[in-house]
């Protein structure tokens, strides 16, 4: 059906010959079969600042558009060749999600037939005769959808790229997070069992594990105030130090010095980092805890009772300055076949649908002495979880059990393969002085244990060397320059009393004085290490020590035996307060 031309043919023709179109006006691709149709719909767009595109069938619509791309089409429907339907399908087809206005020009006034105009893909319809303002109305409002659709869809791909990159970012910071917090040392040995349920990948619990220089095993656990990301801020920090120092034998004390100075400079006010950190020194059946805001460490039983608790006698770190931490550790006899358990408070406040709390209470019915010690660490989850049914987490849950096997510790030492010395042997000498000052505040061990890694690289032969050093350090301060006993530690009162003891006479000590000496002689692919102490006290009995480490079933009395057995040489002289110790390795 032709259009009807509402315009006089001279107005029509002027406006052909006088129409001036800019070259950013939107072009209207003219799709119908009828030349007169052709003429009047280019004037009157033309005269309305658009540009025109002819196409006489359906088939040169769907090339022009892959070829010239028009901002909008008129479509008439009954066309030879290919018809407005088909092509619409077809022009949608090849333009995938992007967006193409078509306006379909039809003289049909059926439901259907305007029915099918939509389904096949056209976006409006407009009646013949075609009306020139009502054309133009409709055309700008189809190119105003379409750049609104175009902005729409710039924005979704701009979003999706952030998302795509968040996500990338993401999954960068979820494994560092994970490979820096999660201690492997946790997975490895099968006399710790632990539940970290975390309310999201990045939290404010921590739980972390290590074997010192010497074989002792070290273990944190904490919680950081809050949840998700802003607690988890300190964590990072908190690990590489942990790592970092444990990894050359610093004392606990020392360790939660460094925590508290780093967290006190990164944490907000109101944030602050609850902990415990305990020393397995299992060769002495000694263990040693700092406790900072965490709920109290239980040790139990081989039988399963609560043998020890072991309270928070800190602030949390991040809370005070430094030179106020408390730096005290509590010492107790741990006996083989032992346990001890760590938690954060999300365990005894989980919550049921009710809200009520797991409690400390229902906590410790699993410790009753009537079911064997190794299904305490079950008990505990599975209550935990039968209590609270189907309640959402409301908080990061930590729980840690340490079953005291030295076995466990004797089997990993002979497995673990030792690395390779990343330095060839070379001749070397120095000398340490340390006055009374310095032995209050400082821990010469980790200091020496920088040098000899930084200076030779014995890694492979450090446990051996770095248990000589703490012995050899531990008998010229405790025995030589403090004057303790060790005989006071055959008794578990008297093992505390020992701590106790060596802690207040460090803290008093006015006058005294240590000097290290380490001399390393290379031969061949190894070398030789003399290691010399020389403390100003009055000496001990180093001859009072006949046990043999095999059969010393003792809490004392280890010590120079087993020196003897890591060292081709051990000599004391004179009263005691001077000994040279000599270890090959190659």
């Amino acid at each position: 059906m032709p259009v009807e031309n509402t315009t006089p043919l001279v107005e029509v023709t002027s406006l052909l010959r006088e129409g001036i179109v800019s070259t950013n006006a939107p072009t209207v691709l003219v799709v119908d079969d009828s030349k007169s149709n052709q003429m009047i719909l280019t004037a009157y767009l033309e005269a309305d600042g658009f540009k025109v595109e002819l196409a006489a069938n359906g088939l040169e619509a769907v090339e022009q558009v892959r070829q010239k791309r028009p901002d909008v089409i008129l479509m008439d429907i009954n066309m030879p060749v290919m018809d407005g339907y088909e092509a619409t399908r077809h022009i949608k087809n090849d333009i995938g999600d992007s967006f193409l206005p078509i306006l379909f020009l039809t003289g049909q006034t059926d439901e259907k037939a305007l029915a099918r105009c939509v389904r096949s893909g056209g976006d409006d319809f407009l009646n013949k005769p075609v009306q020139q303002v009502i054309l133009k109305a409709k055309l700008d409002a189809l190119l105003r959808i379409s750049d609104l659709y175009g902005m729409v869809r710039q924005q979704y791909h701009s979003l999706s790229s952030h998302k795509e990159e968040q996500e990338r970012e993401f999954e960068v910071a979820e494994r560092l997070f994970s490979n820096v917090v999660h201690s492997a040392c946790l997975d490895e040995l099968p006399n710790i069992n632990y539940l970290h349920s975390a309310m999201s990948v990045f939290n404010g619990d921590l739980l972390l594990a290590t074997e010192l220089p010497g074989g002792a095993l070290r273990v944190l656990v904490g919680d950081f105030t809050g949840h998700g990301l802003a607690a988890s801020i300190g964590a990072l920090p908190v690990a590489e130090i942990f790592n970092g120092m444990s990894a050359k034998g610093f004392a606990i004390g020392d360790l939660v010095q460094e925590i508290n100075r780093k967290l006190r400079r990164l944490l907000p006010v109101g944030r602050f980092f609850c902990a415990s950190v305990m020393d397995w020194i299992w060769e002495e059946s000694r263990l040693s805890v700092w406790n900072g805001g965490l709920p109290e460490v239980l040790v139990a039983s081989e039988n399963g009772e609560i043998i020890h608790r072991l309270p928070s006698r800190n602030l949390p770190l991040g809370t005070v300055s430094t030179e106020r931490v408390n730096t005290g550790v509590e010492e107790y006899e741990i006996l083989p076949g032992q346990r001890v358990y760590a938690y954060s408070d999300g365990i005894i406040e989980a919550e049921n649908p009710s809200g009520e709390l797991y409690g400390q209470a229902r906590l410790e019915a699993c410790f009753d002495g009537a079911m064997p010690a190794d299904s305490i660490y079950a008990r505990i989850v599975n209550g935990a979880e039968a209590f609270c049914e189907d309640e959402s987490q409301s908080d990061d849950l930590t729980l840690m059990e340490l079953h005291c096997d030295p076995a466990v510790m004797v089997a990993r030492a002979k497995d673990k393969q030792e690395e390779e010395n990343t330095r060839p042997p070379m001749h070397w000498r120095f000398q340490l002085e340390f006055e009374a000052d310095m032995l209050r505040s400082a821990e010469p061990i980790p200091l020496l244990t920088q040098m000899l890694l930084d200076y030779q690289g014995l890694r492979g032969h450090w446990s051996r060397i770095f248990t000589v050093l703490t012995e050899l350090y531990t008998n010229a301060l405790d025995h030589g320059i403090l004057g303790l006993d060790s005989g006071m530690k055959d008794s578990a009162e008297g093992f505390s009393q020992y701590y106790t003891q060596r802690e207040q006479r460090l803290a008093n000590l006015e006058d005294g004085r240590l000097m290290i000496k380490l001399q390393h002689v290379a031969h061949g692919e190894g070398g030789r290490l003399t290691i010399s102490f020389k403390d100003s006290g009055l000496g001990f009995d180093f001859n009072a020590a006949p046990i043999e480490v095999t059969s010393n079933l003792g809490l004392s009395g280890r010590g120079i035996p087993l020196m003897r057995s890591l060292c081709q040489s051990l000599n004391y002289h004179g009263k005691g307060n001077s000994v040279t110790a000599v270890i090959d390795w190659d």
